[in-house]
């Protein structure tokens, strides 16, 4: 029997009942029915009880028609009496805001506008529409985006809204006031409601697409800004693959309630705007902070979203080299997943609001979270991957199209998975359940405390690998491509298992590792003389150092990879500059190539993240020594001529 799982605040039980706060909206909105809310009773100090014109808007059919609506009533499809401020604000207590018609516009003149007029044009727009100016909308700078974006308003077109940049704008933007630099083309919203595509060809790599999501009828409705986020858009681009735990952007941003995941776009945000701009700009220094604060509030609940929103900043914070920061969250983050219970099969059913998706989002939640936790642990050694020890009884992920269309299939147990291979009829499980098991193999090999190129753990750690790559099924062990689209889950098993490899076999192989004793990754061993002389630990590390550089061969873009990908890159180049710098190594020996590779593939790491900049540092300075001593130890063979 599992314990009773806590109350959670922001959470919809499954016996249809809330937190006792009773101020919170259900995360999940039915699937069924309307989602037009009604509306509240006028509150006394506001509407006069023999005021009955105004306390029930919506009857007065012998109004005459009038020719605008206010901002709020347009967005929520209801009728406006036009009165400034209209009844239905006065009685909903919102604000009401006037725009005026853009009907019958036909572009901006030809003429240049001059610098009085433009500072006039500027004026007029922060009169008419004040909260596009406000100190919490990103225009284009320093100034982060809005982070009220989800649950806030009924569904609406784009054109409901007052465009960012609108034609009659045109000149405003470059006047001295906004001294921002260039304008980047993805500054600018969209006449339709966009959602957001990378396109290599653009700057930045991002364009406008119409994608077929609609938003006539959504069960949470949103705000324009969250559909047109560049940031979130460019952390689903990079990171969502590598990493789904987070809902697929078309179930997040159509069942959740912003209050219950502020903090999750907060976070989603920060990692995104890395790839689009720089760590160190203000921009993204600006979302860190705002991630950070909230995350860190506290009165935050204690949910799943809180340990995704966790999870995400531990993947940029790892990338940007703030190893203090991380393992103080990930050391949070353990103890929050098992307090709530999220190790437990039950969470998924008790949370997941009757929706598929949505359970298999809390699985994926904490499968990802014990896959991080054994990557910090097996690449940097400086944490004990603590996940591996705690009991979990967990139903294991499905395919990653399959969460992607939230087609989910019932979901099956580790156990089911352990034993398959024993059973007549070959079971298939999914590429991450794959993907969990060389995370296992982390933890086995963490805690077997080898004591010599002897001990028998090697040999037992070594058969699981084998075991692993000869039992997968021939839909997973022919290549890592379904059709044409990478299978990124096995793309990071195949990489989690050369590393394990790797951190077996190096620390007892031959390969001389004092020129690379600078790199994190390496221990002291005794160098071969010979090729002839190598143990079967140097093989192993060599080949699998090789295996690794074969994987940054795949065409697909290595900023889709998951950012661990980096360190495992770096593991194989210590290997690779050890076997290179040894004197019978040929110094035009194909490794060379390798290592040109690796130095390739982590610079374009590092021009997104500051800790694989710190990496390609480090390889490319003992490279290049290695590269000195090959050369002298060439001329020492053939001598120039006299």
């Amino acid at each position: 029997m599992y314990p009773a799982p806590n109350r959670i605040p922001g959470h919809q039980h499954v016996d249809g009942s809330f937190n006792e706060d009773g101020d919170l909206r259900p995360m999940m909105a039915p699937l069924t029915g309307s989602t037009q809310q009604p509306l509240p009773p006028a509150p006394s100090s506001a509407m006069p009880s023999t005021t009955t014109s105004v306390a029930k808007p919506a009857v007065r059919v012998d109004q005459p028609p009038i020719s605008t609506a206010c901002i709020t009533c347009r967005t929520r499809h209801q009728k406006c009496d036009g009165k400034r401020p209209c009844s239905r604000c006065i009685i909903q207590e919102t604000e009401c805001t006037y725009v005026a018609s853009r009907r019958g516009y036909r572009g901006p003149r030809v003429a240049a506008i001059s610098k009085s007029k433009k500072q006039q044009q500027l004026r007029t727009l922060q009169s008419v529409a004040p909260e596009f100016m406000s100190k919490d909308v990103a225009i284009i700078g320093p100034s982060p985006p809005p982070y009220t974006l989800i649950g806030s308003a009924p569904a609406t077109s784009a054109l409901d809204y007052v465009p960012f940049y609108a034609p009659t704008m045109a000149g405003v933007f470059e006047s001295d006031f906004f001294d921002f630099g260039p304008i980047p083309p993805f500054a600018f919203q969209s006449s339709e409601v966009p959602s957001a595509q990378f396109n290599p060809t653009l700057p930045h790599g991002y364009s406008f697409v119409d994608d077929g999501f609609s938003l006539s009828a959504p069960y949470y409705s949103l705000q324009l800004d969250t559909l047109g986020d560049v940031y979130l858009d460019s952390y689903y681009h990079h990171i969502h693959g590598a990493h789904a735990f987070v809902l697929p952007k078309h179930f997040l941003l159509r069942f959740v309630e912003e209050s219950a995941i502020k903090h999750l776009l907060a976070a989603m945000r920060w990692v995104g705007s890395i790839y689009i701009e720089t760590a160190n700009s203000v921009n993204a220094i600006t979302l860190f902070n705002e991630a950070w604060g909230l995350i860190h509030k506290p009165d935050v609940p204690k949910d799943g979203f809180l340990i995704q929103a966790m999870m995400v900043l531990i993947l940029g914070l790892d990338g940007t080299r703030q190893r203090d920061r991380v393992h103080k969250i990930l050391n949070d983050l353990e103890t929050t997943a098992v307090e709530i219970g999220i190790n437990t099969r039950i969470f998924a059913s008790l949370h997941g609001q009757g929706l598929p998706v949505l359970e298999e989002s809390w699985r994926r939640t904490w499968w990802n979270l014990y896959l991080i936790d054994a990557l910090i642990a097996g690449v940097h050694r400086t944490t004990n991957f603590n996940l591996y020890h705690v009991p979990t009884t967990v139903a294991l992920p499905c395919e990653e199209d399959q969460y992607q269309a939230g087609t989910i299939p019932p979901p099956r147990d580790l156990e089911q998975m352990e034993n398959s291979g024993f059973l007549d009829d070959i079971q298939e499980f999914s590429s991450f359940a794959y993907l969990i098991q060389c995370a296992r193999y982390i933890g086995q090999m963490m805690s077997a405390r080898i004591v010599g190129p002897n001990d028998e753990n090697i040999s037992r750690i070594e058969t699981l690998l084998s075991g692993w790559r000869l039992n997968l099924p021939l839909s997973k062990r022919e290549g890592l491509f379904n059709g044409t689209k990478l299978d990124e889950m096995m793309f990071q098993g195949y990489m989690t298992l050369h590393a394990i490899s790797i951190l077996l076999h190096q620390p007892h192989s031959q390969l001389d590792t004092t020129p690379t004793l600078a790199i994190d990754a390496c221990t002291p061993n005794t160098p071969a003389l010979t090729s002839s002389g190598l143990n079967t630990h140097t093989k192993h590390a060599i080949q699998s150092a090789n295996e690794i550089s074969k994987l940054i061969t795949l065409r697909v873009s290595l900023l889709k990879h998951t950012p661990f990908f980096a360190y495992m890159i770096t593991l194989a180049s210590t290997v690779q500059l050890s076997w290179w710098g040894l004197p019978f190594v040929r110094h035009d020996d194909d490794v060379g190539q390798r290592i040109r590779l690796n130095l390739g593939a982590l610079s374009k790491y590092a021009s997104v993240w500051p800790a694989s900049e710190h990496l390609v540092g480090q390889v490319k300075g003992i490279a290049r020594e290695v590269y000195k001593i090959k050369q002298w130890q060439q001329q020492q063979i053939w001598p120039n001529p006299v």
